[in-house]
């Protein structure tokens, strides 16, 4: 499975496998390749892929569609998304809908919702840290919490990985973190939350 997500990914499949995650093998197969990513309309959008370099933004995705001949000719269209952020969002939307659970449920019998027996409660399926500030979310905010800024380990993990490989192949630190973290408006604690340290300085 892909260092970059743990799944058969784009980067398992296209450069690990058909091209023994050699750089010669990739090069002589980016000839023939063209390469798609679905778009949240529903309709394929080509991407550029003349170069390792171009490829690497996509590593992570998962292909929807393959086809090709003997001849080199290949066509894949990758999935809207990253893989990592589809499964981080999946995963943090099964402990968020178990708080909500226990807030409807607080709601209905009209009784206090206590952030304390909520983490006692629906803990199980992640760490207790998270499902606290879940949990502090609903009580301050309710229904309108908003959960987006919150990110899980493993996938924090990939990110990382992700990102390297991207400053490795010639993004700037910066270009990296922008496409890898969708941050291009994070502000210095967050890249370094999120990151583990600052990016450097490449003016």
């Amino acid at each position: 499975m892909s260092q970059f997500c743990g799944k058969c990914d784009f980067y398992d499949s296209f450069v690990a496998i058909r091209s023994d995650g050699e750089d010669e093998k990739i090069i002589e197969n980016l000839k023939g390749l063209e390469l798609y990513v679905r778009g949240k309309d529903g309709r394929r959008h080509q991407v550029k892929s003349d170069t390792i370099k171009d490829i690497t933004k996509y590593y992570p995705y998962l292909e929807s569609v393959r086809y090709g001949n003997q001849d080199g000719y290949c066509v894949i269209i990758l999935a809207s998304d990253s893989f990592i952020d589809q499964e981080e969002r999946e995963h943090l939307s099964y402990y968020v809908r178990d708080v909500e659970k226990y807030y409807n449920r607080c709601k209905r019998k009209k009784i206090p919702f206590v952030v304390d027996e909520c983490v006692k409660e629906y803990s199980y399926w992640t760490t207790p840290e998270l499902c606290r500030i879940i949990a502090e979310r609903f009580e301050q905010f309710g229904k309108k919490a908003d959960f987006s800024d919150l990110h899980l380990p493993m996938h924090e993990y990939y990110r990382k990985r992700w990102f390297e490989e991207m400053v490795r192949v010639g993004y700037t630190e910066h270009q990296a973190y922008d496409w890898v973290y969708k941050g291009l408006f994070d502000p210095p604690e967050v890249i370094k939350k999120r990151l583990g340290r600052p990016l450097k300085d490449e003016n």
